[in-house]
């Protein structure tokens, strides 16, 4: 947090390094606002880093979010045709970085997105979390998943081929830009 004082008075001003950050896909919204964040419940990047990924929640610095935004972005058009109707949209939660949070460094993470990359084996509450929306930071328990899923499928682009809609996913909708 930094400090500003504004008319004599000193307000604490949050920037994104107060924050640890979680990529995953609008379909999963529904669950993480019922339970919040869980150390091994999301999706892996593959049965290669199985050993490496069980039972760990990962998390981002700021700095890495947009390597990770791609990087989901990339697996959900490798595990679906349609990966707006089913959900695989990547999305970017937040946290604020807390003492009472013991992490670990992630130090393939790290090396891959050439940002800081943590692992940590607590689970986050659904109330510390929040998602952006592709206009501003909202408490994950509010939000409206398929208003998202919608707003995807409208700005994504699309084409015809054998009388099938191809929907091709705009992975970086709903990534965050703090400058």
């Amino acid at each position: 947090m930094r400090q500003v004082v504004y008319k004599g008075a000193t307000y604490r001003v949050a920037s994104a390094d107060d924050y640890y950050y979680h990529i995953t896909y609008v379909g999963s919204l529904p669950a993480i606002a019922a339970k919040g964040l869980r150390p091994g419940s999301g999706v892996t990047f593959g049965k290669g880093y199985t050993g490496h990924s069980a039972g760990k929640l990962f998390l981002a610095d700021w700095d890495g979010v947009g390597f990770w935004v791609d990087r989901l972005g990339q697996m959900a058009d490798n595990r679906s045709d349609n990966p707006v109707q089913d959900g695989l949209i990547p999305v970017v939660l937040r946290f604020p970085k807390d003492p009472s949070v013991t992490v670990d460094e992630d130090v393939p993470g790290t090396k891959d997105s050439s940002a800081g990359a943590w692992t940590t084996l607590q689970s986050i509450p659904a109330s510390q979390l929040e998602v952006w929306d592709g206009a501003a930071w909202i408490p994950v328990t509010s939000v409206d998943h398929q208003a998202l899923i919608d707003e995807a499928y409208e700005a994504a682009d699309k084409e015809v081929e054998d009388d099938e809609e191809l929907v091709y996913l705009n992975a970086s909708q709903f990534e965050p830009d703090f400058s």
